[in-house]
């Protein structure tokens, strides 16, 4: 990899998704290949490497008008938040979690929504 030739002292964060299979052996062709190219990149020899697995991200305020975040949208993400409270997990959080991992350089490498908030209100990291 060209970059590593010209500094080491990289470190890489990839936005993944929630339900990625690092087994690389699931059923889902997409989550194998989001699992599949989180384990290449730890492979790879940066100085730090995190994946980063939100689950529906909520928009911030800004990009409210969005096509996608119209009413259905914003309904869809209410009923998740209801059952499914750790998958939704809002934009801002995922911004300053991977601003938190380059500069705190944590131990682990896989975060999931509830470790991205965590790291997200990290005061050590401006949270």
């Amino acid at each position: 990899m060209p970059v590593l030739k010209l500094n080491r002292n990289l470190t890489f964060v990839y936005v993944s998704e929630q339900l990625s299979d690092c087994s690389e052996k699931g059923c889902m062709m997409w989550a194998r290949v989001k699992g599949k190219t989180e384990n290449a990149l730890l492979r790879l020899q940066f100085r730090g490497v995190y994946n980063l697995r939100p689950g529906m991200m909520r928009p911030i305020y800004e990009q409210r008008n969005t096509a996608m975040v119209r009413k259905p949208g914003i309904a869809l993400a209410s009923f998740i938040n209801i059952f499914w409270k750790g998958m939704l997990i809002d934009l801002q959080y995922v911004e300053r979690a991977m601003v938190a991992c380059v500069t705190l350089q944590t131990q682990k490498h896989v975060l999931e929504a509830t470790e991205i908030k965590r790291l997200a209100k990290d005061k050590r990291a401006g949270g």
